[in-house]
């Protein structure tokens, strides 16, 4: 995450926009692991995208 606009890491997401597109992203570290999650997209009835929630796989210990 610190290569990131030359940012140190922060613990929230990143905010980022892609001018070619309009399109803003977020970036954000997910701790361990090889970077591979599933993530489902919710979408309103009209098919707009309204959310994302990925799986982390995280196991309470």
């Amino acid at each position: 995450m610190g290569r990131l606009r030359g940012t140190r890491p922060r613990p929230g997401p990143v905010p980022g926009h892609v001018p070619s597109t309009g399109h803003t992203l977020a970036a954000f570290g997910s701790g361990w692991g090889d970077g591979a999650y599933p993530t489902w997209i919710g979408r309103t009835a009209a098919g707009d995208v309204t959310c994302f929630v990925t799986d982390f796989f995280v196991v309470p210990v």
